[in-house]
């Protein structure tokens, strides 16, 4: 008996939350399919399917200082393979993603994640502008440059406050995130600490 697709095809109610097999590429596997939590997604859907990783709580950056010198791959409970089908049967899919910082900057040159295709990526949660993060989009960042707003609340690059950006990662053909990578982390001061949600999708492709 071939498994659902995934937990949009389920069909499930607020008491069927839980760990469900289900088969969207050619091996059935185990995923967690939430029909409580709406994440504030303003649609109509059955469920959310959820894929985890070894990655999800908060880690503090390694120190070091070079751009992207810091890097922190992401291993999935499920094959590329199968994540992959998920993605394709489902209309929308999402990540998390979020860089809690002191005095250690977020800008192309020293942040990032990597797509499922090993590409360096500079985008942050919130916007798919490179070197943008969510606070970019909305014109609320902390910090100037040359008068100009900055595009992340991290590139204030302020050694005595703690701030963070983060937002959801949206671009289907991009996800999951398999590697962050950070920098600008030795001085006196320096801190950075990175949380990389659950691949999340639903609705029927």
């Amino acid at each position: 008996m071939i498994a659902p697709k995934s937990c949009e095809h389920l069909n499930g109610t607020e008491d069927d939350s839980g760990i469900y097999q289900i088969q969207p590429g050619s091996r059935a596997f185990a995923a967690y399919c939430n029909f409580t939590e709406t994440h504030h997604v303003k649609i109509l859907f059955s469920g959310f399917t959820r894929i985890v990783h070894d990655a999800e709580s908060e880690i503090q950056v390694s120190p070091c200082e070079d751009p992207l010198c810091y890097r922190r791959n992401i291993t999935y409970e499920v094959p590329m393979s199968q994540i992959v089908a998920l993605i394709t049967a489902s209309r929308h899919c999402r990540q998390f993603v979020k860089y809690r910082c002191r005095g250690s900057v977020l800008n192309p040159r020293y942040g990032g994640w990597k797509s499922r295709d090993g590409s360096n990526q500079h985008n942050w949660g919130g916007t798919s502008r490179t070197g943008w993060c969510a606070c970019g989009e909305t014109g609320r960042c902390l910090g100037f440059v040359l008068l100009i707003r900055n595009k992340c609340n991290c590139d204030q690059n302020f050694n005595s406050v703690t701030t963070a950006d983060e937002g959801y990662l949206t671009n289907k053909a991009l996800l999951p995130v398999t590697a962050v990578m950070f920098g600008d982390a030795t001085a006196p001061g320096e801190a950075g600490w990175h949380t990389v949600g659950p691949l999340e999708c639903w609705g029927r492709n």
